[in-house]
């Protein structure tokens, strides 16, 4: 993938947790983190990736492509889209 995206956008996409300043850290808001990317695989299809969410086609849902904020960085596979357009077209 960071031949794909580069190495300054791959850095990017990561899920990143770091350690909030200020008096939140005192009000158990600690750490701050992003979303990070989002890969949308198929009900065959089988992936593990560290530093990325990764979902399948049938469950993903609203919330897991806007979390903390407008939209998020999502990919998708082949085997996806076919399963989603059958889902959404009526088969």
């Amino acid at each position: 993938m960071k031949n794909i995206l580069g190495k300054e956008l791959f850095n990017l996409v990561l899920k990143k947790k770091s350690i909030r300043a200020g008096r939140g850290t005192m009000r158990g808001r600690k750490y701050k983190s992003n979303a990070g990317m989002l890969i949308v695989i198929g009900k065959n299809e089988k992936l593990k990736i560290s530093g990325v969410d990764v979902k399948n086609a049938n469950v993903v849902g609203v919330m897991d492509l806007a979390i903390g904020g407008p939209g998020r960085l999502t990919l998708y596979t082949e085997k996806a889209i076919d399963e989603l357009n059958r889902r959404f077209k009526g088969k």
